[in-house]
């Protein structure tokens, strides 16, 4: 599946959703390698981990079309949008995993629920993995203050020229 970007917002957003989902799929790979070792039906416990993540993997591309198309939306459109679209994807996930227990002898529901978290670890784990891929590349605004300061600024240096900048807006000379 390709997604065009549009600008390079869009791009960083992008890859941003391509790093979840390789984050969901390690995550999948190693719950896979060690939970089969304590499990009775392995092949039930890799359906349902597989299967949990592929909803997972489908869930991400769902919130990255809404933010996306909410970011066209005035405010309270935009938050009504979001609360809407993030209980479907929650009635989806409550609905996979109850409808997941009837058929328990194919694909064990513990396993789809830790395939369904993989979205929220690989969420929280994507910023520091790829950190902002900074080990080589510098993103448009940190290469603005390399040409401005010579250098990366510390955080008591970004405070003061935030504040700099919003005194500068009200009395503009």
């Amino acid at each position: 599946m390709v997604i065009k970007a549009k600008t390079e917002k869009d791009t960083v957003a992008k890859k941003t959703l391509y790093h979840i989902w390789y984050g969901i799929w390690i995550i999948c790979a190693i719950v896979i390698a060690v939970g089969i070792w304590f499990c009775k039906n392995k092949l039930s416990f890799a359906l349902g981990e597989v299967s949990g993540s592929l909803i997972a993997t489908l869930l991400m591309l769902h919130m990255y079309h809404c933010i996306d198309k909410e970011l066209d939306m005035t405010q309270a459109k935009a938050v009504m949008h979001s609360r809407f679209n993030g209980i479907i994807r929650l009635v989806i996930e409550v609905a996979t995993v109850v409808g997941c227990f009837y058929i328990s002898a194919w694909i064990n529901p513990f396993a789809l629920l830790a395939g369904l978290f993989g979205r929220k670890i690989s969420a929280v784990l994507v910023p520091y993995v790829f950190e902002r891929e900074r080990n080589g590349q510098m993103l448009p605004e940190d290469e603005k203050l390399m040409i401005r300061y010579g250098r990366l600024p510390t955080e008591k240096e970004l405070e003061e020229m935030e504040d700099s900048e919003t005194t500068e807006d009200i009395n503009p000379e």
